[in-house]
């Protein structure tokens, strides 16, 4: 995830962006498709370059997290789920990845709760079970450290609109 200051567009432009509609017409969409080509503009240049060659052992992992939505796995089932210790494996997904395997699956668990609260009327209490938090103070908590708001104010405030932010290192 990368950062694009706000102060690098129009705040009309913005403004208009974060308009609530009730129904898109061709104007909208032109306007996101050139707010994005400017926020990949804004990227530093190497950014876009080839990036290292994941394992392909961690690349069929991640694959399967993908489908299933579950991301409540330890690093010794991980690690062993591809026949190696579980030292071995850290390494392995570390290089691979650029995240230490935990953080990127509470990550990813993070990234599925946005989505459910944005798309679905679940309770905190049941959006908490089905990401595999232990209850909603816990999960609440994760939350608010990596989304920089709480569970609550991201569904109330309108976050929605916009895709979940979550901090790609603690």
């Amino acid at each position: 995830i990368y950062r694009v200051p706000a102060s690098k567009f129009p705040k009309r432009f913005l403004e208009e962006l974060i308009r609530p509609r009730l129904q898109w017409d061709s104007s909208d969409f032109l306007n996101v498709y050139a707010f994005l080509c400017r926020a990949v503009a804004l990227l530093p240049n190497n950014i876009l370059s080839a990036s290292p060659q994941v394992d392909e052992r961690i690349a069929k992992m991640i694959s399967r997290f993908e489908l299933t939505n579950n991301f409540n796995y330890t690093n010794r089932e991980l690690a062993q789920s591809i026949n190696v210790s579980e030292s071995a494996f850290i390494k392995l997904f570390e290089s691979s990845i650029g995240l230490p395997p935990q953080f990127y699956l509470r990550r990813q668990r993070i990234k599925l709760a946005c989505r459910m609260l944005h798309f679905s009327d679940a309770t905190l209490d049941e959006i908490a079970s089905s990401t595999g938090f232990v209850d909603r103070f816990h999960f609440s908590r994760v939350f608010k450290n990596m989304v920089g708001v709480s569970p609550a104010k991201f569904r109330k405030e309108r976050y929605l609109a916009t895709p979940c932010h979550v901090k790609t290192s603690d």
